[in-house]
Order: C-alpha cells, then sequence, then structure tokens
C-alpha cells in the first residue's frame, strides 16, 4: 500500500448526498489553515496534527474527525474558501458538473453533437490534445445502423457492388 506523505490528502463526504469534497494538504500552515476555516481552532493547535509526521501518524483518527466536520458543510463553499486560503480543495465532479463547466467545453473535452431528427446531446471530446493535432474528436452521434456501410465496404475496403452482394447473399455481411 502507498501512502501519501500529505495528510489529510482524499475524498470527504459534505451536507449534501453524493457530494465530495477532495482535499491535499501539504504542510503545516495548509493544515491550520483548513481547521481553521472548519471552526476547528483546538485540532489546528493539537500536537498530534501539527505536522505532517503526526497527521500521517494519526491519519485514521484525523480522517474520522474530518469526516464529521466537512458533513456539515457545503462543498462548493468550503472549496471556494479553502482554495482562497492556499489549501488545495476542490469539488469532486459529477457528470452534471463536467457538462455544465464552461472551461471544459472551450477546450473541447466536452462537445455538442445532433443529429437529423435527435434533439443535440453533450458528448465526451477528445481525451488528449497535442501540438500537432487538428480537427480531432466527435463531431455526430453514433450512425444508424447500416448508415456507412457505403463507406466503409466500398471506400474503406474497395469492395465493389457485386462484391457486396455477394457477402450478404452468404451473410458473411448484412
Amino acid at each position: 500500500m502507498v501512502i501519501c506523505r500529505w495528510h489529510p490528502h482524499g475524498v470527504y463526504p459534505t451536507a449534501e448526498a453524493d457530494r465530495w469534497l477532495t482535499l491535499a494538504v501539504r504542510a503545516d500552515a495548509e493544515w491550520r489553515a483548513l481547521a481553521e476555516a472548519l471552526g476547528q481552532s483546538e485540532a489546528a493547535r493539537d500536537p498530534r496534527f501539527a505536522t505532517a509526521e503526526g497527521r500521517l501518524r494519526h491519519r485514521d483518527e484525523l480522517d474520522l474527525l474530518l469526516g464529521r466536520w466537512l458533513r456539515t458543510c457545503n462543498a462548493e463553499v468550503t472549496a471556494e474558501a479553502l482554495q482562497r486560503l492556499g489549501v488545495c480543495a476542490h469539488v469532486s465532479w459529477n457528470m452534471q458538473d463536467i457538462a455544465r463547466d464552461p472551461h471544459l467545453r472551450a477546450r473541447g473535452a466536452t462537445t455538442e453533437v445532433s443529429a437529423e431528427g435527435i434533439a443535440p446531446r453533450l458528448a465526451v471530446g477528445a481525451p488528449a490534445r497535442f501540438s500537432k493535432t487538428r480537427d480531432v474528436g466527435i463531431r455526430r452521434l453514433t450512425p444508424a445502423l447500416g448508415q456507412d456501410e457505403e463507406y466503409v465496404f466500398g471506400e474503406l475496403l474497395g469492395l465493389s457492388t457485386a462484391q457486396r452482394a455477394d457477402l450478404q447473399r452468404r451473410e458473411v455481411i448484412f
């Protein structure tokens, strides 16, 4: 088992159902800022948690405390407050968050696709972008059954109409 040298470092439930907060405390000052922001001044000064080594040594107890404290918090409000204090914190996004994020849309990580007779919908875009790659990603919905046969069998595979008819008669393709 690999244990991160930072603690707290994990994902914690918050007040809303299925809404989680991701934390990564990298320094003692960040720990104190986190504890103070959560109204836990006593824990901020607790010698067991004063150093990274101490927080790691007492991580099970600390995780229980954090879980209890954060269960009363709004994930978004808490993440923003902690970020302003320099603590690495972010809401663990669900699919609706990802779909609504303007930055992901602008970067092409999500894209809207449509087809005739079908309402536009959001799809996952290209998972990576490279400096010499252009125009990569999803531009349309999944084709209908048989929609691209002419292109695949004819243009890509170079089969003639007679060859395709023979393969269909023998039920090799449909």
